[in-house]
């Protein structure tokens, strides 16, 4: 089994891919209303979510509503991502 990310390393990865640096950001708020992210970024997130660290995202779910402490929980419990 491959090792996983720790948070700060799954918090850089989507913070990189969504066009945003630093860590000021909280991970607690949805990304959507935090850091205003465009319909781009997400297919780029949810194409890092899903092809780089091995995630399930339904075929409906919505990331804009999604933070990065909740994406990491379902990241470490392998569950379905389904906003």
């Amino acid at each position: 089994m491959a090792s996983r990310l720790s948070f700060e390393q799954f918090r850089d990865q989507v913070l990189q891919v969504v066009g945003v640096s630093g860590t000021d950001v909280d991970p607690g708020l949805d990304l959507g209303r935090q850091l205003g992210v465009e319909s781009a970024q997400l297919t780029e997130l949810a194409l890092l979510l899903e092809q780089e660290l091995g995630m399930e995202l339904a075929d409906d779910a919505d990331l804009r509503s999604a933070s990065i402490a909740a994406l990491y929980d379902a990241y470490l419990s392998e569950s379905q991502v389904s906003w």
